[in-house]
């Protein structure tokens, strides 16, 4: 094919263009020893995969022949010259035998005569007719891949900056520094604790004071992240009377004060407290209620006859209690008979028969009380295995009597507010959290904490951080239990509109079942 055709042909395939493109395609021809087709197929692949947005035009421009010319760089080039031909090496070649030695029996047997031939028959590939681009006036434009990081990282911002709106305004603080700039005195910074990404890998590594990172967010200090070190007199302003430390894990948004040496970190002096929720509602209801609480999985690993949610039926119906609250999951996903396949119903009539009926029969008997449902990420029966996640879907049921709420959820029962979640936050926060030891300098007013062992700072940590899981990301081992959903942490907000705390805070565990008493003025509780 010519020099000329060539063009016209690859102006027929890459569309209008200018004839100096057009000269520069049939260079590329001749150079690569490829076609017309062959370098238009190499284009198409090259403007495939070049964008991930896939937003591109119709036509060829400079822009493309940079990117063709790489592609085809990175190919490796044609043979130059043919290959020869290998001569045959049998016994009877010219070359098979340079010795003396004579021939056998064998080797006297005389060669058939005859003519060899063979024949190849080349049969012709159908070849497809491309018809001539004619210009489009429609302008495609693919999925943006990168918008659901965009959105994560927009929510983990918004964090940022909503509690340093709140510290401004409590501690009456004019500006914020940033931790990375290096100043002379000192500053009061608002970021979120990391991880220094040099001791990330493939297994859960825990955080400790050397790998303290502070973030900040892109509207007060453009996301930068700076080493974070304390002090040796690091100091609480406004913690609780009796509070001896601290504690911080990934995923933790603090207020520090201190400043940046140009030493390649922050020296952080003073750790302020967030400011707290409002207290909980107070009760215009006086009349007390009972209530039951249990939480999956209902049956043991070892078979799937739900004894446990045997015994906790016979419980219902001897005390009546006023509420029934259960925690999912109810068909536990991770179970080895349903991982197995061994159970011959589907999921909506285990449910069916498993829970729905009973409770309904339990509700015939006790026609007072009402059922509170709030499912788990491990639940097989629902759509969405993301936290946080919506209620069961209604068609499971459809009896007024029972609630189906949200994962998790704030609601009201007389007045009083509860928070409950399905997640263990608890032995994920234990698993990452690193303790400092601190003095307190311009306590709160009120009484000293009554405890202040590990597992109230950790219920506390619930209540500063205003969230049912403050912690991100979670630890890698059980990251699967969770399926954080972070572009929807709005979610899991620990309070209701009027930016009020529940009096009671539910979260099964696998840690030893305690209540802790954490703000005695307003008698919230969390339990476990």
């Amino acid at each position: 094919m010519d020099d000329l055709a060539k063009q016209l042909t690859a102006e027929a395939l890459f569309g209008p263009m200018e004839q100096v493109l057009v000269q520069e395609l049939a260079q590329l021809c001749q150079f690569h020893n490829e076609t017309p087709d062959g370098l238009y197929c190499v284009w198409e692949s090259t403007k495939q995969f070049s964008s991930r947005s896939a937003s591109f035009t119709y036509g060829f421009d400079a822009k493309g022949l940079e990117a063709l010319k790489s592609v085809l760089q990175k190919k490796p080039k044609a043979r130059q010259t043919p290959m020869k031909r290998l001569e045959a090496l049998g016994r009877f070649s010219s070359n098979a035998h340079k010795s003396n030695k004579p021939l056998t029996v064998a080797d006297a047997y005389p060669a058939r005569t005859g003519k060899i031939t063979s024949e190849t028959k080349e049969q012709a590939l159908p070849t497809r007719s491309r018809a001539p681009h004619v210009a489009s006036k429609v302008e495609y434009r693919g999925p943006d891949m990168d918008e659901a990081s965009r959105k994560a990282r927009r929510f983990l911002d918004e964090r940022i900056d909503e509690f340093a709106a709140l510290v401004k305004e409590f501690y009456d603080i004019p500006e914020f520094g940033n931790p990375s700039s290096v100043t002379e005195g000192e500053v009061t910074v608002v970021g979120r604790i990391v991880m220094d990404s040099d001791t990330t890998s493939t297994s859960h590594v825990k955080l400790n004071e050397a790998s303290l990172v502070l973030e900040s967010s892109r509207s007060m200090a453009t996301g930068v992240r700076v080493p974070l070190r304390f002090d040796t007199n690091i100091r609480v302003r406004r913690g609780r009377p009796g509070t001896n430390g601290f504690g911080l894990f990934p995923g933790a948004i603090v207020a520090l004060r201190g400043r940046n040496g140009g030493g390649g970190w922050f020296q952080a002096t003073e750790l302020l407290t967030l400011p707290p929720l409002a207290p909980p509602p107070k009760s215009t209801k006086h009349e007390p209620f009972s209530m039951l609480i249990a939480s999956g999985p209902y049956t043991s690993e070892a078979d799937f006859e739900f004894k446990p949610w045997d015994t906790f039926v016979k419980r219902m119906e001897h005390d009546l209690p006023d509420v029934v609250l259960l925690i999912g999951p109810f068909l536990d996903c991770s179970h080895p008979h349903i991982k197995g396949g061994l159970i011959d119903s589907s999921p909506s009539t285990l449910f069916n028969d498993l829970f729905v009926e009973r409770l309904q029969g339990f509700l015939d008997h006790s026609p007072s009380s009402i059922i509170l449902l709030v499912p788990s990420v491990r639940d097989i029966l629902h759509k969405y295995a993301t936290f946080p996640q919506c209620e069961l879907d209604h068609d499971l049921l459809n009896d007024p009597r029972i609630k189906l709420l949200p994962n998790p959820c704030t609601f009201e029962l007389n007045g009083n507010l509860l928070g409950v979640s399905s997640v263990d936050i608890l032995f994920h926060l234990r698993k990452d959290e690193v303790f400092k030891a601190a003095s307190v300098i311009a306590a709160q007013e009120g009484m000293p904490l009554k405890e202040n062992d590990s597992m109230s700072r950790l219920c506390s940590h619930l209540l500063e951080q205003r969230s049912f899981y403050p912690l991100f990301p979670p630890p890698l081992d059980i990251a699967p239990e969770v399926n954080l959903d972070i572009s929807h942490s709005n979610e899991l907000q620990m309070y209701n509109n009027e930016m009020q705390v529940p009096s009671l805070v539910i979260i099964p565990s696998r840690l030893k079942s305690f209540a802790k008493v954490r703000f005695d003025p307003v008698n919230n509780k969390l339990l476990n």
